[in-house]
Formats: C-alpha cells, structure tokens, sequence
C-alpha cells in the first residue's frame, strides 16, 4: 500500500545517503597530499551514518571558538532586524516566547474546551498581518468549521464586531454582512494558508509543508509559521518504532517529528496539545 511505498523510498534514502557518506571518506582516504587522518574520517563517517539511518543531517563536533564566532553572527543579525516572526494581535506573545526562530517548536497545551484552537488560529493571523507567510493545519474541525471560527477571530482582530454565534445562525443585517464582504477583501492580502489535514498519519504534514514552502519560494518568500491543530489527532503508524495504542508514545512521537520538521524546513511550528482531565482528579494536579 502506500505506507509501504513510503517506507521503501525512505529506506532507499538512508541507503543512498551511506553509500554517499562511504565514497567521500575513500575519496579522503585516497588523497595522500592532505595527509589523511583515520580518527578524523571514521568520526565523520560514523556521524554521516548515523544520520543516514535516522534520516537526519549529520552533525559535527564543534569547538568553543567555533560556538562564540556563532553567536557573534547571531548577535549582528538581531541588531540588523528582527531575527523571526514578531505577531501583530497579541503582542503579549512576544514578550514571553520572543520572535519565533525558524527551526523552533513551540507547545499550545490545555484541556478540552478551553480556547487552544481559538487562540492558536488568533495567533496564526496576527504573524500573517505583519507579513510572515504562515500555514495553518487543521486535523479536527471541517474546512466549514475552521472557516467560521477563523473569520470570527479575524473579524474580532479588525473590530468589525462578528461574532462565531452570529455567523453559524446566519443572523446578520445587511450591514453586518457588508462588513463580512469588505473583510473579505481585507483578508486578500494576508499571507496564510489553512489546510483540512483530516486526521492522517503524521508524515503526510512533511509533503504538505513542502509544498507550501515551494509556493512562497515561487513567489520569492520564505514559509515562515506552520501551526499543528492538535497533536493527538495525528496517527504514528508509518513512523518504525512507534505505536498508536500508548497517548504517552504517541504524543511524544509526533512532538519529536515536528521538531525534526521545523528544523529540516526551518520553519517555526506552534503544536496544539490537548491535556488529559485526569490531571484534575490527582492531588498535585499533574
């Protein structure tokens, strides 16, 4: 099927990264004019392998010089401009997560019926209005759902006064609904994306963000923000190793795989989790 079509090209993949990682250490080891160092190349080797079979980029050891020369060029890019996506609306976000870096993962967790999907889509329009191409993943509510409670939080954000409760019974005035017609025309120029994921296995997020990131490079932009709605609505399944059966596992799973995802893409992911109300019937409430 084609879970197993994926995971013999992701087999292919790591197989065709080792075979890589072996030719450029006997491409060394023949070149006798550098003088080739065995330790140097088996550690590389070996890190170049490891890698390849956790399809990730190989790192490097790195020394304290190395690591201060980093910061300073980290330190001249923040005092140049403004290193990741500050957010428009809620500016109190900034204050307590900074702007967000690409290749960071970001945790929105509550219990049910709290306000996390509210919120999070709040959020998702506010990096959008101070024009950080963004994309927001939906695995829980309908693309008909998600359309009413996103235009009812933008509506609140530009003060046109529509709330959900009015645009789910269709009870609007005719000039509350020249106010929805002239939002609608607002919104044109905002750069997200919302995508009805259902709920899938999580590797299909990693095709879905590619593509968007392909669309914002067509137009000479950079993906910025990617929003996750929610975390336990994704299946683990493909992912070796894993099991859907433990919340625990699976949680963890797909938290790991997002943060592998932001850092690949160097995007900024914002996860939505949802709590377990057991923690309330516990005594320390954990």
């Amino acid at each position: 099927g084609t879970v197993d079509y994926a995971k013999q090209i992701a087999e292919f993949s790591r197989l065709r990264k080792a075979r890589e990682a072996m030719q450029a250490a006997l491409a060394r080891l023949e070149d006798m004019e550098q003088m080739p160092k065995i330790g140097e190349i088996q550690g590389d080797l070996e890190a170049k392998l490891w890698a390849a079979q956790d399809n990730t980029e190989a790192k490097k050891l790195r020394a304290p010089e190395e690591i201060v020369w980093s910061t300073i060029e980290r330190v001249k890019r923040g005092q140049t401009k403004v290193v990741g996506a500050c957010n428009k609306f809620i500016t109190d976000i900034d204050k307590l997560l900074g702007p967000l870096e690409p290749g960071t993962f970001n945790l929105l967790a509550a219990r049910p019926a709290m306000g996390k999907t509210a919120t999070a889509v709040s959020l998702a329009y506010g990096y959008a209005a101070n024009a950080h191409p963004s994309l927001y993943l939906h695995a829980e509510m309908t693309g008909e759902q998600m359309d009413m409670r996103s235009t009812a939080n933008l509506a609140f954000a530009m003060n046109a006064g529509l709330t959900h409760e009015k645009l789910r019974s269709g009870d609007l005035t005719p000039a509350e609904l020249r106010k929805l017609q002239e939002l609608a025309v607002a919104s044109k120029t905002l750069p997200i994306d919302f995508y009805e994921t259902g709920r899938c296995d999580i590797t299909k997020l990693d095709s879905i963000v590619g593509r968007a990131c392909a669309k914002w490079e067509a137009m000479g932009r950079k993906l910025e923000v990617v929003f996750v709605d929610y975390i336990q609505r994704y299946s683990t399944k493909s992912m070796i190793g894993t099991k859907d059966t433990d919340p625990r596992l699976k949680t963890n799973a797909v938290s790991e795989f997002l943060v592998a995802l932001a850092q690949r893409r160097e995007v900024a992911v914002f996860a939505l989790s949802q709590l377990s109300r057991k923690c309330e019937e516990r005594p320390d409430k954990t």
